[in-house]
């Protein structure tokens, strides 16, 4: 680990942090899982304790685009946003969003941007702006994830200890396991049993309706305890939880049904709701040996989560490699785990591909 080009981050990120004011307009992009979710309700909290209030404006890549689009980028002009916090979002490897992200940096005396990310890089943008990856003095960097990358920087110079149940959420949510020790601090304090239902809770929020996870994140951020905030998911998203785990029962039952005798297995896993991530991650479970990609086909294109457990494939740079000249392709995500959009006239060129390239992306 590169503790010493983590330490000059951390003052870096304290002289930004420390030049909000209240009269400035703020703006959180954040992927909409747990890890980008409880991303960003640590900095709503940590605003909230500076300066009164928290972020003026909360956006998200709408259905699973994790890049900041045409869109994002022309309501953050229009909002006359001056300070832009990105969330587990890898900006810099998305070819779809480095285009609205460079007009967004030609306006950089305008709007300030800081990013916090746990993803590859295929572009070091830390002469640009404030670009805090965990690859950047991190081995295990896909472990370090954006919740607890957050949570570190705000405590270099604040009490997080209040919201230790929101990180404790957030690396859980995300599977990491390189903070045993954090984990287990926490699990003593909140219980084990109540912070995986939470987890839980704040992995299934956004699958139904992305808009929710505004709310999850205001609550979240609050001076109220965690007992007090569980409750709460609870009567919000108690409906939003049973009808997306119905959804999900369906959609594995329909899985359970493929031929696995091959490497490769591709499936259809349009549903009523996002439930594919649910599914695909038990599936990959139980066959951590072979590369599992799920699409989800909806109005706007072809979205595909990739599991590989075994650490044997590289998926992203699979996925990159397969989706290469598709216009408004967007490709990205971890060696086990890793995700991409295209528009649905591609989706035979895709397959194709994939199983052109699978084996050139293989680790020995």
């Amino acid at each position: 680990m590169n503790a010493m080009r983590k330490k000059w981050l951390m003052k870096k990120f304290r002289i930004f942090f420390g030049n909000i004011k209240q009269s400035d307009k703020i703006a959180f992009i954040y992927d909409t899982d747990g890890d980008g979710t409880c991303s960003a309700a640590l900095m709503e909290y940590a605003l909230r304790k500076k300066r009164g209030k928290g972020a003026d404006l909360f956006l998200y890549p709408e259905r699973g685009r994790k890049s900041i689009t045409k869109e994002l980028q022309e309501r953050i002009i229009k909002e006359k946003i001056g300070i832009l916090f990105i969330f587990d979002i890898p900006v810099d490897n998305n070819r779809e969003g480095l285009p609205s992200l460079k007009k967004l940096l030609k306006r950089r005396k305008v709007i300030k941007i800081c990013e916090f990310d746990h993803h590859n890089m295929d572009n070091d943008l830390s002469r640009k702006y404030l670009f805090i990856k965990s690859i950047l003095f991190e081995r295990k960097y896909n472990d370090y994830c954006t919740t607890k990358l957050v949570h570190d920087f705000l405590s270099y110079f604040m009490d997080m200890g209040e919201k230790e149940w929101v990180t404790a959420t957030g690396i859980i949510s995300d599977c990491s396991k390189i903070f045993a020790s954090f984990i287990r601090r926490a699990n003593r304090k909140y219980g084990a049993k109540k912070l995986i239902s939470f987890s839980h809770f704040i992995n299934t929020v956004y699958l139904k309706d992305e808009r929710h996870t505004i709310k999850a994140i205001r609550l979240m951020a609050s001076d109220k305890p965690f007992t007090t905030v569980s409750d709460m998911f609870r009567k919000y998203f108690s409906r939003n939880y049973n009808d997306v785990i119905n959804e999900s029962k369906k959609l594995q039952k329909k899985i359970e049904e493929l031929d696995f005798s091959g490497e490769i297995i591709f499936a259809d896993s349009t549903a009523k709701y996002r439930t594919k991530a649910i599914v695909l991650e038990k599936t990959s479970e139980k066959y951590p040996h072979k590369t599992l990609l799920f699409y989800r086909r909806d109005k706007d294109g072809i979205h595909v989560s990739v599991r590989r457990k075994d650490g044997k494939v590289n998926t992203p740079e699979l996925l990159k490699k397969s989706t290469e000249g598709m216009r408004g392709a967007t490709a990205g995500g971890h060696i086990v785990a890793s995700g991409c959009y295209f528009p649905a006239r591609y989706l035979k060129i895709f397959i194709n591909n994939i199983r052109k390239y699978h084996d050139l992306y293989k680790i020995s």
